[in-house]
């Protein structure tokens, strides 16, 4: 095992967080900002279909994003036999894979907000065009 810290000191790694392998079934999940989230199984595995609650998800997931200060997240989790979620990937900037047009509008609404919190809503900030929905 040391050998393998050694190599992510090699490439400027300095932490590595180190979880047992967990068994069970894979959900991939995607989230923007405080209130928008989706989540599903991913595809190509033998699902169990171990129960959880989607709010638990949630909330691991926003905690995960908070604690790297992402507004704009994805990642992976397991649900294991006994209903346990298990956070095994977080990452910014998703694919959002079956969400795009959903997550589109909702990027968009997150970044028009946090422009105008610094420039003003009546000053759209340099190279912003403000676009009008139909």
């Amino acid at each position: 095992m040391q050998d393998v810290f050694r190599r992510f000191e090699r490439r400027g790694i300095a932490e590595v967080l180190v979880q047992e392998h967990a068994e069970g079934d894979l959900i991939k999940f995607y989230g923007i900002g405080p209130e928008w989230f989706e989540y599903f199984y991913h595809k190509d595995q033998n699902l169990s279909h171990h129960p959880f609650d989607p709010a638990d998800l949630r909330k691991i997931a926003r905690q995960g994003a908070e604690r790297l200060n992402l507004d704009i997240y994805g990642g992976d989790a397991i649900i294991t036999a006994d209903g346990r979620i298990f956070l095994i990937d977080l990452n910014a900037w998703p694919s959002f894979a079956l969400y795009r047009e959903a997550a589109s509008e909702r990027i968009a609404e997150l970044v028009a907000k946090k422009t105008n919190a610094v420039t003003g809503p009546d000053r759209p900030a340099a190279g912003i065009n403000q676009a009008t929905k139909s």
